[in-house]
């Protein structure tokens, strides 16, 4: 995920690109994977990265499995 970040500028992608979905195929299928409090650390991580920001998502969380995601503390942000 840091090469696609990085080397591929994934932040500034545009839609339909292939680095997108990698990205979201490698996001959704970790999700599937993790535990709660690792789901929470992935999501940050996206946030942080600005993938995930409302107004323009790099990386579309729909049917992402976030069951028992421990998200406490996290801020929406309306991107605004």
């Amino acid at each position: 995920m840091i090469d696609l970040i990085t080397k591929e500028q994934l932040v500034i992608s545009q839609k339909g690109q292939e680095s997108r979905t990698i990205a979201r195929a490698k996001t959704l299928s970790a999700l599937r994977e993790l535990d709660e409090i690792r789901k929470a650390s992935l999501l940050r991580f996206l946030e942080e990265a600005n993938l995930i920001q409302q107004a323009h998502p790099v990386v579309i969380l729909e049917g992402a499995n976030l069951y028992k995601a421990n998200l406490k503390g996290a801020v929406a942000k309306t991107g605004k």
